[in-house]
């Protein structure tokens, strides 16, 4: 669909999550409140699971 090369894709992930799939990063600002969440492997943001749910229909 998209041809990225996997070897690229594996080190994002790596840099990302340290390829742990239930990986989940807190962004905060500078006063240490967490302003959003990021999940999985690459770190996708919260902002965008609504968008991929209903793209992909995943129910995670």
């Amino acid at each position: 669909m998209f041809r990225i090369e996997p070897n690229l894709i594996k080190a994002i992930a790596l840099v990302e999550s340290n390829l742990k799939k239930d990986s989940i990063g807190k962004n905060r600002d500078k006063n240490n409140n967490i302003k959003s969440l990021d999940y999985w492997l690459m770190q996708i943001n919260q902002m965008h699971i609504p968008l991929l749910k209903k793209t992909w229909n995943n129910k995670r």
